[in-house]
């Protein structure tokens, strides 16, 4: 059996990241809190984050 290793095509170290971890209801409702990523990463592959 292999291990699959993908090689990203495009890479961003330590941005800080809004995430969406609310509905857009709760966004009609005022709340405007969303959780954020102080020192995150992400990868992306083929327009696909990996």
């Amino acid at each position: 059996m292999s291990t699959w290793y993908p090689e990203a095509d495009l890479v961003i170290q330590h941005p800080k990241i809004y995430t969406v971890a609310i509905t857009c209801d709760e966004v009609k409702e005022g709340k405007t809190d969303f959780p954020i990523i102080e020192d995150g990463g992400v990868a992306a592959k083929d327009g696909k984050v990996i």
